[in-house]
C-alpha cells in the first residue's frame, strides 16, 4: 500500500514541476499527454443478495456488519489524457479498491444461493471494485484557466464479493469453502 502512495506523491511532484516551467498554465490545456495518479477513501456499505433456490426470504448479507468488513476502503485512482488536436482528446480513468474483513463467528445464518454458511462457523468476507472508463471528448471554450467542453464515453464497473468459511451444501458439511460472485456492467456516459 505505501508503494501505491509513494508512486502518487513521484507523479504528482512531476506535474507539478511541469506546470511550473509552462508560465502557470495547467499542463491538462497544453499538454499531449497527462498522467494523473490519486487516491480516496470512501466510506462504504455493502449488502449483496445471491439468488438461490432455498425456501425462505433470501435476505441480502450486510458485509460491514454480519462479515466484519472495514466500513471504509482506499481507493486507487488512475487517469490518463490524450489531447490528440487543439479540440479533441481521449481519457481513461481507472478505478480499484477492495476490502477483506477479519474472521468472524457467524451470529445468524448466512444463505448463498442454494448453500448456506451457518450459525456459529467461522467465515471471512472480501468485496471488490473496479471502474474502468473510455471518454471521448471536443473542447468548445478554452482560456488560460478554464477548458470547457462536451464529449461521450462509456465506463465498466465490476463488483464482486466473496466469503470464505464452512458452509452446508444438500446437508453436507464442507470446511474451507470459498464462494464468491461476480456482476459486471457497461454504462453509457455524457459529459
Amino acid at each position: 500500500m505505501y508503494r501505491r502512495f509513494f508512486a502518487i506523491g513521484a507523479c504528482s511532484l512531476l506535474l507539478f514541476g511541469q506546470a511550473q516551467a509552462q508560465e502557470n498554465l495547467h499542463p491538462y490545456l497544453t499538454d499531449k499527454f497527462v498522467l494523473y495518479a490519486g487516491g480516496f477513501f470512501p466510506k462504504l456499505n455493502f449488502n449483496v443478495t445471491v439468488d438461490g433456490s432455498i425456501e425462505g426470504e433470501n435476505l441480502g448479507i450486510d458485509f460491514e456488519e454480519q462479515l466484519d468488513l472495514p466500513t471504509s476502503d482506499e481507493i486507487f485512482s488512475g487517469e490518463l489524457n490524450w489531447r490528440f488536436g487543439e479540440l479533441w482528446s481521449l481519457r481513461t480513468q481507472y478505478f480499484n479498491g477492495g476490502r477483506v474483513g477479519d474472521t468472524v463467528v457467524l451470529e445468524k445464518d448466512i444463505e448463498w444461493g442454494d448453500e448456506i454458511f451457518p450459525i456459529g462457523v467461522s467465515a471471512k468476507g472480501s468485496a471488490d471494485l473496479e471502474i474502468m472508463r473510455l471518454f471521448f471528448g471536443r473542447a468548445l471554450e478554452t482560456q488560460p484557466n478554464v477548458d470547457g467542453g462536451i464529449g461521450f464515453g462509456v465506463h465498466r464497473i465490476d463488483v464482486s464479493a466473496a466469503i470464505s468459511g464452512t458452509l452446508v451444501s444438500e446437508g453436507n458439511v464442507i470446511t474451507g469453502a470459498k464462494r464468491k460472485v461476480k456482476e459486471g456492467a457497461f454504462l453509457p456516459n455524457i459529459g
